[in-house]
């Protein structure tokens, strides 16, 4: 009974690891994705990489904190924050004044945690 258990599970698993093994159902557009993965590749080999490794051998810590805080403050309220900047667009002064209380808010916000300053 045992023996008949395991092979049944052997014909199982050998059945479905055939499955897998099948190349009739092609990618069609696998040409063009591998074109772009090896642009991708070579750009983050010889565009970004270098870049950030610049921006973080010199900018300083507060200007790295304030530019990761300001787009931390874009994510935060993803929804909120398009569909003010589309509400505010046709004013260009009312804009103005949003991005700029985002950059505030981003370089300004951790120096308030680690003083604990108050509003």
């Amino acid at each position: 009974m045992r023996n008949k258990f395991f092979t049944l599970i052997a014909i199982l698993v050998i059945s479905l690891m055939t499955g897998c093994a099948t190349t009739t159902n092609k990618d069609p557009l696998e040409g063009l994705n591998r074109g772009i993965y090896k642009f991708n590749d070579v750009a983050d080999k010889a565009v970004f990489k270098p870049v950030a490794g610049a921006y973080k051998a010199v900018a300083p810590t507060p200007v790295q904190t304030g530019i990761s805080n300001f787009f931390a403050n874009l994510r935060k309220n993803e929804n909120s924050t398009t569909t003010k900047l589309k509400e505010l667009w046709s004013d260009d002064s009312q804009l103005e004044k949003c991005l700029a209380s985002l950059v505030k808010d981003g370089l300004i916000e951790k120096k308030r945690e680690k003083y604990s300053l108050v509003d």
